[in-house]
């Protein structure tokens, strides 16, 4: 009995050192395994494929290659990786945890080490790749079939319209549209979104989520530079976090992350976040671009928002500011050490046109490729008349166009003058006057794209009879000479409304609502002012009565920075975006509970839940979510298309 507990020793301890071998095959499947790809048998293997869990495993380096695609291996961690394109896949021998384009999945057979050298499953790694993988029993062979690649041609410069200026460069306190896009060509975040909106790989090649200690590790991709050459680090990672979470930090992000607890680096490469509860968009929303710490290290916090790096950023994009002119032009070059696929432009010129017909005008005589918003009034002509010399997409924007109105004015307070604003609005007549049709109302806050959008809403149609029957209740029972209500006080029903200049499409929305409130017995005063003033003057310190505003949602449909408590001024600092100052603790329970809960099923019945109590508590007044025409001459190519735009700007290129 003992000497045959020591022969099991034994066999256990030779087994632990030579690595794991697949079972032996029986003398019916002696055959030798082939593997063929795109029609060429992989030859000279310095391990033959073997068969184990039903799987065909062959050396890691002869797969990746036989696809084209770039090889990597660790020596410290034994982590296998290849990329092919923007497609990633990470392996470590006797795991059956892989990683595919960044996110955790499983295989069924683990790879191994076989006579010194690391096998993977075909199947696995190939269709990974994008590559169609087949069987057949009666001659042992795995036929790989990838369509062929092609390399797009290098050079050139985009050129494309924008119809407003940047505000900052810097990721942590851009807010308009146009900083938050040019963010991310030149800082990219440790993930990104695809198609359909999943996190993938950026600077992150990879992730993992621990329920029992809710920490998500990132394993950050170690052949990362930042445009001026210094290497990208998890050091930078806390960096940026620490920032943003600084109580003297006036960035409204902090509300994003509200449940990371710490961060911590583990090594150069290896960095962990920990969170004090569940929060089922904190992935999606490491999108966020990072900072380098190197330039901001003795910069104090307070000071960042106005240093020189907001108007000259260093990033890790695939593209790197050259120039910006305000108010005139923008200038991006490729970044040549980017660490993924591209880019394959030599830049890419934004002109800032304020007039979006004067923009058209310069598409039309070929001074932009691309027109990001065609005018609703001639949209129509341009896609017949271009129709051979360009193509055109409908594009729905992340974004929608509301009224906030300030809960500090008593006025506003009362949700029956809410409601007859909106009831005193035709909607329709105005995404059909401006707009020629090509928008979408909103009832809520959730956009028609989104999972979790609701249906069935009041759509509060035009009623100005029940308009003023809802004055009447709360009070503004009077109308003067001049037409405008008053209330038993002699109080003049009066508001001042608040939008950004120049933006045409809101200068006419804003007359339209002064018009439309006045036959109801509202007079509305409109002030325009720019962007920068509008937001440091007026929405960080909820100074106005009503705004008119649309900025860009997140692709997690969390509203928690618009509408939680704890999202308004705290010790003077605008938190998040609840500059409206809204508070009601049913709102703040549904919030809470829609990031305690990871299954999209669940957050769905909240979010709609919620969208209902918008819809009739009126905390934002919602118009309309545009659909923007995009024209772009056909020369412009390898543009992928996200749910709510294009995405992967590396990889576009201009066609010979």
């Amino acid at each position: 009995m003992l000497l045959r507990k020591c022969l099991v020793v034994v066999v256990v301890v030779a087994m632990l050192l030579i690595g794991y071998v697949a079972p032996a095959i029986s003398s019916a499947s002696q055959v030798p395994i082939k593997v063929i790809v795109n029609g060429k048998e992989l030859m000279n293997l310095e391990v033959p494929p073997i068969m184990q869990n039903a799987r065909v495993l062959v050396p890691f380096r002869a797969i990746f290659e036989a696809l084209d695609a770039k090889v990597g291996w660790n020596d410290s961690t034994s982590l296998v990786s290849g990329y092919l394109g923007r497609t990633a896949v990470f392996l470590v021998p006797g795991q059956k945890t892989a990683w595919l384009n960044g996110a955790a999945v499983q295989v069924d057979s683990a790879p191994i080490i076989h006579s010194g050298r690391t096998l993977v499953p075909v199947r696995f790694v190939s269709e990974g790749l994008g590559a169609k993988v087949d069987w057949v029993e009666a001659t042992r062979t795995v036929h790989v079939t990838l369509a062929p690649g092609t390399t797009p041609p290098s050079g050139g410069i985009l050129t494309r319209g924008i119809g407003i200026d940047a505000d900052t460069l810097n990721p942590l306190f851009s807010n308009n549209n146009i900083s938050l896009w040019i963010n991310s060509l030149t800082n990219l975040g440790l993930i990104r979104l695809d198609e359909q909106q999943e996190p993938i790989n950026s600077l992150a090649d990879r992730w993992s989520w621990n329920p029992s200690t809710l920490t998500y590790r990132f394993w950050l991709n170690s052949g990362v530079k930042w445009h001026d050459g210094q290497p990208f680090t998890a050091a930078d990672v806390k960096f940026t976090f620490d920032t943003i979470l600084n109580p003297a930090s006036t960035n409204f992000r902090k509300g994003d992350f509200a449940a990371l607890q710490t961060v911590t680096v583990i090594d150069d490469y290896t960095v962990d976040f920990k969170l004090a509860r569940v929060d089922a968009p904190f992935l999606s929303r490491m999108t966020q671009g990072i900072i380098p710490a190197h330039i901001f290290a003795a910069v104090p916090v307070a000071q960042m928002a106005a240093h020189a790096y907001s108007r000259a950023p260093i990033g890790t994009g695939p593209f790197k500011l050259d120039r910006w002119v305000p108010a005139q032009t923008i200038s991006l070059v490729a970044h040549k050490d980017y660490h993924l696929e591209g880019p394959y432009l030599d830049g890419i010129l934004l002109k800032v046109i304020f007039d979006n017909d004067v923009m058209a005008l310069a598409w039309e005589n070929g001074e932009l490729d691309w027109h990001t918003s065609l005018p609703s009034a001639s949209a129509s002509r341009m896609m017949v008349e271009y129709a051979s010399k360009a193509y055109f997409k409908n594009v729905n924007t992340l974004a929608y166009e509301f009224v906030r109105p300030n809960m500090a004015n008593p006025i506003l307070q009362d949700v029956r003058v809410r409601q007859a604003l909106m009831y005193a609005l035709d909607r329709p007549a105005l995404v059909n006057s401006l707009l020629d049709g090509r928008a979408q109302l909103m009832h809520g806050h959730q956009l028609p794209n989104s999972w979790a959008h609701t249906t069935g809403l009041n759509g509060y149609s035009l009623d100005r009879t029940k308009a003023i029957q809802l004055l009447v209740q709360a009070g503004w029972t009077t109308v003067g000479t001049d037409k405008i209500r008053t209330n038993a006080k002699g109080e003049r029903l009066t508001f001042t409304l608040l939008t950004n200049s120049p933006h045409p499409l809101r200068a006419d929305m804003a007359t339209y609502l002064q018009e439309s409130w006045r036959r109801i017995g509202v007079d509305l005063k409109v002030q325009t002012v720019n962007f920068g003033v509008l937001l440091g003057v007026h929405l960080n310190r909820s100074n106005f009565d009503l705004v008119l505003i649309g900025p860009g949602m997140q692709s997690d449909p969390d509203p928690y920075i618009y509408f939680h408590t704890s999202q308004g001024l705290v010790n003077g600092v605008m938190v998040g975006r609840n500059n409206g100052n809204w508070s009601n603790p049913e709102y703040d329970r549904l919030l809470e509970a829609g990031r305690a809960v990871e299954d999209r099923t669940e957050r769905k019945v909240i979010y709609q839940q919620l969208d209902k109590m918008v819809n009739n508590d009126l905390p934002f007044l919602p118009l309309l979510t545009v659909i923007d025409v995009h024209g772009i001459y056909n020369k412009v190519q390898g543009i992928v298309w996200g749910l709510n735009g294009p995405i992967f700007p590396e990889l576009l290129y201009l066609a010979r």
